[in-house]
């Protein structure tokens, strides 16, 4: 059987009860009050009314400001459930001294302004920052983030998505003088000057430059796609510790620039993004970045698969149009290393059987848009490591899911995409020879043979097992699944049948490798 729901923390109750009660507060003040404020303001954020001011001055003597954090975290997350007037009234009541951390969570557009206002005059202590809800797209809405950024002198993350240019960046190589995490994917409107402001601004208020304390910078995206290398050359030159430029898939055009000028320079990139990496570009990838422990190539030539199986610190691979014979020559040199790997569109049938012996230690694998085969459903030692498994966009034979249930012992996220051919009988014939022990999630994106004799089966054989999906594209009907929810709750069992994905499609959505 699933395993029981947790009885919640006393902690955990209480804070729920104090969320709703702020809540209930604040929406009786907007709503049932005789103060007319609340009817009035546009252009700045309401003052607190004195109900609200007491409740704010009894919350910060007698919660800690972690707790407070907690509760304004939780309240912003729920924002299909709170209206963004109570959200911003959240964040002028519990955004107090000693909170450091904030994700504001999305708000429509007439509140930006009010937003970025609250956070200027109450965000001081915060270190970490994710306003990526929040869209800056008029001169109003810029003059409150940049009055913001003058007062997160201690912020160290930083996430402001497709909202940054010159001006901002200048604000940042200014004011912040400890930022380590900068989050501008998607920004397009930025220029060498706006950079070199960023890393060593002249005008700097902080002690030391930017250039010092910054080791990623998230930059590039699909809004920024034709960013040229050479800005991408002033961050690499300027910025000596940085580890990561996120998405940007030009790295290695990048990394040329700079060592035409700089033949013997050495980069502390340990991930990169390159497109169409030929040999002359690895070769100079290769010799400025020894750090290097996670790659992403998108369309490699033949050769820089070979030179990368020689690679001895690499844990992490991400590829994208590739052949398999290729990969799996790589594979022998450098699979018993690799922990994560990551494919889209390879060319050719991929063996799953020797792609499991070549990576016996892999953790995690994702697949989209490949072809899979195999042999045998049984090997010693292929996949018998695996905690996380991922293949979307790609047929997969009986004999291919026997193989990884039969292998994957250790799994404990499993999501097979298309799985048409999947019957009960092999499915339930797999567990007897082994239970699924440390599974949790399991999900079968089009598997139209499968009835409720599976779910059962996996509910017997997978004593751990908390989400199974997508239902909705199995033989199942809607009724026999509201009588298992009612036998699953009347046994305290904490087990989720999801009918559709998040997104409302047969498959879930696409885990990107980490960056």
């Amino acid at each position: 059987m699933p395993p029981k729901k947790v009885v919640p923390t006393l902690q955990t109750l209480s804070q729920e009860s104090v969320l709703f009660r702020v809540c209930e507060i604040i929406l009786s003040e907007i709503y049932f009050s005789d103060d007319d404020r609340w009817s009035q303001w546009t252009d700045e954020p309401p003052e607190l009314s004195v109900m609200l001011k007491l409740v704010c001055e009894y919350l910060s003597e007698n919660l800690s400001p972690c707790i407070l954090e907690n509760l304004l975290n939780d309240i912003l997350k729920k924002e299909e459930a709170v209206e963004p007037t109570v959200r911003l009234i959240a964040i002028q009541m519990l955004l107090v001294n000693g909170v450091r951390n904030l994700v504001t969570g999305n708000f429509p557009s007439t509140y930006y302004s009010l937003v970025l206002q609250s956070i200027a005059k109450c965000g001081e202590g915060l270190t970490k920052l994710d306003l990526r809800g929040v869209w800056i797209h008029n001169f109003d809405n810029k003059f409150h983030l940049l009055r913001s950024l003058r007062k997160l002198v201690n912020i160290k993350h930083l996430t402001l998505r497709y909202n940054v240019d010159d001006e901002i960046l200048n604000a940042l190589g200014k004011y912040c003088s400890r930022l380590e995490m900068l989050d501008i994917c998607g920004s397009k409107n930025i220029s060498e000057e706006g950079l070199i402001n960023l890393c060593k601004n002249p005008n700097r208020v902080a002690v030391g430059q930017l250039s010092e304390t910054l080791k990623i910078l998230k930059i590039g995206g699909p809004a920024a796609l034709k960013m040229p290398p050479e800005l991408i050359a002033v961050i690499l030159k300027h910025i000596p510790n940085i580890t990561s430029l996120g998405p940007y898939e030009h790295t290695g055009r990048a990394i040329e620039q700079v060592l035409k000028e700089t033949p013997d320079k050495k980069f502390g990139l340990r991930y990169m993004h390159d497109t169409l990496t030929s040999m002359q570009k690895y070769v100079s990838i290769k010799k400025s970045c020894p750090n290097l422990q996670s790659v992403y190539f998108d369309g490699p030539k033949s050769e820089v698969l070979e030179q990368l199986g020689l690679s001895k610190n690499l844990s992490e691979i991400k590829l994208n149009r590739i052949k398999w014979d290729d990969l799996k020559a790589m594979l022998e040199n450098i699979g018993k290393q690799l922990r994560s790997l990551f494919l889209l569109t390879v060319w050719g049938q991929i063996d799953l059987v020797k792609l499991g012996s070549l990576c016996p230690n892999l953790y995690r694998l994702e697949m989209h848009r490949v072809e899979l085969i195999c042999d045998d459903d049984h090997h010693e030692t292929a996949f018998n490591n695996l905690i996380e498994l991922y293949i979307y966009s790609t047929k997969i034979s009986t004999y291919c899911i026997k193989l990884l249930l039969n292998q994957c012992i250790n799994i404990e996220h499993l999501t097979l995409g298309q799985c048409g051919y999947l019957t009960d009988l092999s499915v339930i014939n797999s567990l007897k020879e082994h239970s699924l022990l440390n599974v949790r999630e399991i999900w079968f994106g089009i598997a139209t043979e499968l009835t409720m004799e599976t779910i059962q089966a996996l509910m017997e054989h997978c004593p751990n097992l908390k989400s199974l999906g997508n239902v909705g594209h199995w033989n199942v009907y809607p009724d026999d699944l509201d009588f298992l929810r009612v036998q699953l709750f009347l046994n305290n069992c904490d087990l989720k049948l999801h009918e559709f994905s998040p997104q409302g499609d047969a498959e879930e959505v696409i885990i990107a490798m980490p960056q």
